[in-house]
C-alpha cells in the first residue's frame, strides 16, 4: 500500500506515493497530459490499490477512507472503479476472503 498525499480535482489526479517502488507517472498530473498508458495505470490502481485499501481498512479497524479521485476526474470511471473495489475489498476482509477479485473482472 501507499499514502494519498493529496485529493485529485476534477481536473488533476491525486498526488499517491507507494511505500515502495517508484511514484506512479500519473500522480499529481493534470488529464490534460495524461497518455493512455498512464490512464490505464489510474484505472489499474483505483482497482487493485482500492481494493487492498478497502481490506487492510476493514482488517485492521480502520476508518475508511475517502475517495482520493474527484467524482469528475477522466469522467468519473477512476472513481466509480475505486468505490466500488474500495468496497470489495472490505467486504471480502469481512468474510474472510484474501485473494483479489480484479483477475475475475475481464476474464472470458
Amino acid at each position: 500500500m501507499g499514502t494519498i498525499v493529496l485529493h485529485g480535482d476534477s481536473l488533476i489526479a491525486p498526488v499517491y506515493l507507494p511505500d515502495s517502488g517508484p511514484t506512479p507517472s500519473w500522480s499529481g498530473k493534470s488529464v490534460y497530459s495524461l497518455n493512455k498508458t498512464e490512464i490505464e495505470s489510474v484505472n489499474a490502481f483505483a482497482t487493485d490499490e482500492a481494493w487492498q485499501m478497502g481490506f487492510d481498512a476493514y482488517r485492521d479497524g480502520l476508518t475508511p477512507i475517502e475517495n482520493p479521485f474527484h467524482k469528475n476526474f477522466l469522467h468519473g470511471v477512476p472513481y466509480a472503479l475505486f468505490t466500488m473495489f474500495y468496497r470489495r475489498g472490505m467486504k471480502a476482509a469481512e468474510v474472510g476472503f484474501v485473494q483479489p477479485q480484479t483477475e475475475y473482472l475481464f476474464a472470458a
